[in-house]
């Protein structure tokens, strides 16, 4: 990749402890500088990651954005465009696409937004709309660039880049389970986490004879955690499962336990299952396609039916009662998790913006929206499986 440096502007509304958070720093901090100068623009405020996103860019600003629109904000968006020339800006959120979409009305500068999660109502309909106006929309995982597609999202280019774990990340020390097996949960509480079903599952385990400890990780309205503290209390299970709240640093943490489990009913990803998998932790996800996407089918890892807390229960029931079987699934999480290493993500990434500056190539017309699925899947999967892994395409490259 022998092309001139590129200056690429990230933005976001603020960045909060959160898997698109920490992905925004992964980029910031693994860019190769010797192609992309990274700046950073947070419209809102910084948030608990936003010091260390703007220590780690090279030019950064804070807009102190009022109100749902902000047209001081799109002002000083521009004059940091004009300012640094800017080539691209990437967008990682609704509110901030949006303001970057009229600030950028007239200038000559690439847009791309990622779309890291499922937006719903107004939102959703002002993000559809901005983002058919964009250079490239790209989506966290193949599953959620075909649930973006039906959902009615029109593009000029698709992609769809892998997110990617810490390099930080504490490895398990053994390859042998603890008893009782100590389970880690890491996500924010809402209603599509279904934390409830982890805690059932924990009932029907007792029953059984077999016990586990469960702690939750991560933050959340009240109305959802407090049903699932309602029903700890109701099982008499206080002495076997715990609620953290939000941890800023996961990696050493993860260590400590024997298992993960993510129990989602809908995720466009799951960044959280691949640094469990970074830190050697067997993995059990309910059944849907994101989590089937990451585990290529169970082969990395244990999938349950969502909701269905007795099969939850049998499956942890047989990693426990397993010490071979535990033994296979530390190797495959640590095996599968070097595809989401940050630097293939950091790679990917270069790629794309070289790419997306080159406007002759990997276009789809404007009537992208009469393709059908499965040539917008494969447009989409021709980018990412174009090189092959990071070190072939380094290689390549002549480094």
């Amino acid at each position: 990749m022998n092309h001139k440096t590129l200056n690429v502007l990230f933005t976001d509304d603020s960045m909060d402890v959160g898997g698109k958070e920490k992905l925004l720093l992964s980029a910031l901090e693994g860019l190769d500088r010797r192609r992309i100068i990274p700046s950073l623009c947070l419209l809102r405020e910084c948030g608990v990651l936003g010091d260390t996103g703007r220590e780690l860019a090279e030019y950064s600003s804070v807009t102190g954005r009022k109100g749902s629109f902000s047209l001081s904000t799109c002002f000083r968006i521009r004059r940091f465009i004009k300012r640094h020339k800017i080539d691209i800006v990437h967008c990682n959120g609704v509110v901030d696409a949006f303001h970057v979409f009229v600030a950028t009305r007239g200038i000559k500068v690439k847009l791309l937004c990622s779309i890291h999660g499922y937006e719903g109502g107004l939102h959703g309909y002002v993000h559809m709309m901005i983002l058919a106006a964009f250079d490239a929309v790209i989506a966290v995982s193949r599953s959620f660039l075909i649930d973006l597609v039906k959902a009615g999202y029109v593009a000029k280019r698709y992609y769809y880049i892998y997110n990617c774990h810490s390099n930080t990340l504490s490895k398990r020390i053994t390859g042998l389970c603890n008893d009782p097996m100590r389970i880690v949960s890491v996500s924010r509480f809402d209603w599509s986490k279904d934390q409830l079903t982890v805690v059932e599952a924990c009932k029907v385990l007792n029953d059984m004879g077999k016990h586990i400890t469960v702690d939750f990780v991560g933050g959340g309205s009240t109305c959802y955690v407090d049903p699932v503290k309602a029903l700890v209390v109701k099982h008499g299970l206080e002495s076997q499962v715990r609620f953290l709240g939000s941890v800023k640093e996961i990696g050493s943490l993860l260590s400590e336990y024997d298992a993960f489990i993510l129990s989602s009913y809908a995720e466009s990803f799951g960044i959280a299952i691949i640094e469990a998998m970074a830190a050697g932790l067997p993995v059990i996800a309910s059944d849907i396609p994101s989590f089937r996407e990451i585990t290529e089918d169970g082969e990395y890892g244990i999938l349950f039916r969502c909701g269905d807390a007795r099969h939850l229960a049998e499956q942890i029931s047989m990693l426990f009662s397993n010490d071979g079987l535990y033994s296979d699934y530390v190797q495959c999480s640590l095996q599968r998790s070097q595809v989401f290493s940050r630097a293939q993500y950091c790679w990917n990434l270069e790629k794309l913006y070289y790419e997306l500056m080159d406007c002759r190539s990997h276009l789809l017309p404007a009537s992208s929206c009469r393709r059908s699925i499965g040539e917008i899947v494969a447009y989409a999967d021709s980018f990412l499986g174009s090189d092959g892994s990071v070190a072939d395409s380094i290689a390549r490259s002549g480094e």
